[in-house]
């Protein structure tokens, strides 16, 4: 009879180890859960895990609706940049022949729809004449030297530089 009551005790003190081991995993194992939980809630404050989602998704609202405008903003950016005068075409000339040393210019200033003005500058000895003509579509309702032909095809062939295009 002793031996059973010896065996009884073995097996129960065996059994009591297994389940202080298995407690302090399981502690272990908690304190983990519990540090990942309040880092997700956001530290110390008792948030439960719907306030956070439902916060969580409000911010993803928002952050959609900043996108919208800020691409919204973007294509106004582009739009005027279409209508901004920034395409350059210069031809250098002598408007009598050898006597001028190329001091006559034509100067194209065009959009990306080839609308804009060509300025020429018809230098002689005494004087200098600058004219201005309006550019639609690439063509004026003025007659156009060829200077002022070749300068507004210089600035049709002037590169894009839009940021969208760079990449």
């Amino acid at each position: 009879m002793n031996d059973r009551i010896v065996l009884v005790i073995a097996v129960l003190g065996g059994w009591s180890l297994l389940s202080l081991v298995w407690l302090t995993l399981l502690t272990w194992k908690m304190r983990r859960v519990s540090k990942r939980y309040a880092r997700l809630v956001g530290g110390d404050h008792p948030k439960n895990l719907e306030e956070v989602l439902l916060t969580a998704q409000e911010e993803l609202r928002e952050c959609r609706r900043g996108l919208a405008r800020a691409q919204q903003q973007w294509t106004e950016v582009e739009n005027r940049l279409k209508t901004m005068k920034g395409r350059v075409g210069l031809v250098r000339y002598s408007a009598f022949g050898e006597r001028g040393h190329d001091l006559s210019f034509s100067l194209a200033i065009l959009d990306e729809g080839r609308n804009g003005a060509v300025l020429s500058g018809i230098h002689n000895r005494e004087q200098m004449y600058v004219y201005a003509k309006p550019v639609e579509n690439g063509e004026s309702r003025y007659p156009l030297t060829p200077e002022e032909r070749e300068a507004i095809h210089r600035a049709s062939q002037f590169p894009d530089r839009h940021p969208a295009d760079a990449g």
